[in-house]
């Protein structure tokens, strides 16, 4: 069996782009960016911060059956597939969307 990765700061995450690894940091709410587009608008419900700080939005990769609020400020460990794509919004063109990166969830632990 192939030990997935471990993903602890963006740069091993970044390296993971559209795979599935094991993503460790603090579960928490999301956090709306300050300044820019999107700022001060919610999203997304959840985030993991990893060791270097940066954060990035975690869903259940079945949307919506992992009851996340019990890891809320806890140090978890997610397997997920890191997505990379349209994050927001819709691949027509002729409407408006994000690209960026989130966690599709398939299992998340206590650490």
């Amino acid at each position: 069996m192939n030990k997935l990765p471990t993903c602890t700061n963006w740069e091993e995450l970044e390296a993971q782009t559209n795979k599935e690894a094991i993503v460790t940091g603090l579960f928490q709410a999301y956090q709306p960016y300050k300044k820019g587009k999107g700022a001060g608008h919610m999203f997304w419900n959840w985030e993991i911060r990893l060791a270097d700080d940066s954060r990035i939005p975690a869903i259940a990769a079945d949307y919506g059956s992992i009851d996340f609020s019990k890891y809320e400020g806890k140090q978890v460990q997610a397997t997920a597939k890191v997505f990379y794509g349209i994050v927001i919004g819709s691949p027509d063109p002729n409407m408006q969307s994000a690209t960026g990166y989130r966690l599709d969830i398939k299992n998340i632990e206590l650490i």
